[in-house]
């Protein structure tokens, strides 16, 4: 489905709907088509990409009208105008981030929300990266909404054209449809271990062939959420949980950066923390005063604890000080001048 201000072409195209939490690559993985990378349109009014991929089946031509987030999802809920017409859908996640895996019930809802009855796979994203957290005995939402899974490398273009042969399948109702020439992909980025990814696929199958648990810790239902239940305030919730798992990804980073430096290193930047306390307030502060013998006041002589010296400091003071040295008012305090 094109666009209004889209050329429209004498052969099949639908709208796919690509959505799932940001970082997860879902612009990566559209820009691996070039044909859909040069030609993409910029739509204002949603504030999306949409990206033609062309395809070659045995049938004939046939174009996905990819409808890129733009990175929207990351301010909240998608508007229902990016789901309106959707005619089939890709749900995607990170396999290193088991937040993004945790979120896709949500997706899947808004998706279903909206459009009733498309075809939809589900691609677990970055299975070149090593350092794996959403492990093949944990993805099951799939197979309790019978949804397509598909492990995906953006990078490497690893499994790039089977999301859409699976919903070009779906949409033709032709079990047999089949490639018969492959698109233009740009060239990889990263390599992946196909050895590893083997391994990891035969343990989807095995566990596929387990009952699902009764309890997933990775995911909850969807159906068991109260209508009343919105996309923007469950999106918010989202936003601040992956806030706190990006912060604390990156104290997991510091923590392992400081365990390379030496104690001598670590007392240094001990002391430049302290530096910068002190001097941030008494040197943000220029007019800042203090009493004199006499009873009148003078600018004050900031105080430094032995061994450090003024640092780089905020030019902005704070509205109080976070401590007082004696004998020195408050800002809000009358000041006289020095006799």
């Amino acid at each position: 489905m094109a666009l209004p201000n889209q050329q429209t072409v004498d052969y099949p195209s639908f709208k796919l709907v690509i959505v799932g939490d940001g970082g997860t690559g879902k612009t990566t993985f559209v820009k691996r088509h070039l044909t859909g990378e040069f030609e993409k349109k910029y739509e204002p009014t949603i504030g999306v990409e949409v990206h033609p991929l062309d395809f070659f089946t045995n049938c004939g031509k046939i174009r996905f009208y990819c409808w890129d987030t733009a990175g929207q999802e990351k301010f909240g809920g998608l508007r229902d105008g990016y789901y309106i017409h959707g005619q089939c859908a890709i749900i995607m996640f990170d396999v290193t981030a088991r937040l993004t895996y945790k979120n896709v019930p949500t997706w899947h809802r808004d998706l279903c929300r909206v459009c009733e009855n498309i075809p939809i796979v589900l691609c677990g994203n970055k299975v070149d990266v090593k350092n794996r957290q959403v492990k093949a005995k944990q993805v099951t939402f799939h197979r309790k909404k019978n949804l397509q899974y598909y492990e995906i490398s953006a990078k490497s273009n690893y499994n790039f054209e089977k999301p859409f042969l699976y919903l070009a399948r779906k949409l033709a109702g032709d079990p047999n449809l089949h490639f018969v020439e492959s698109p233009a992909l740009a060239p990889p980025e990263v390599q992946i271990d196909l050895a590893a990814q083997q391994q990891h696929e035969a343990e989807l199958a095995q566990a596929a062939a387990q009952p699902l648990p009764d309890d997933d810790d990775d995911t909850f239902d969807p159906d068991a959420q109260p209508e009343a239940s919105t996309s923007g305030g469950n999106a918010q919730i989202a936003n601040l949980m992956r806030l706190v798992e990006e912060l604390t990804h990156k104290h997991n980073t510091q923590q392992t950066q400081m365990e390379g430096i030496s104690a001598e290193k670590r007392s240094q930047l001990a002391t430049m923390t302290t530096q910068a306390a002190y001097s941030y307030y008494y040197n943000s502060y220029a007019g800042y005063t203090t009493r004199t013998s006499a009873g009148g006041w003078q600018q004050a002589t900031p105080y430094y604890p032995q061994g450090t010296r003024a640092i780089a400091h905020s030019p902005v003071a704070p509205k109080q000080p976070f401590f007082m040295p004696r004998n020195t008012p408050t800002m809000n305090e009358p000041r006289t001048q020095t006799q």
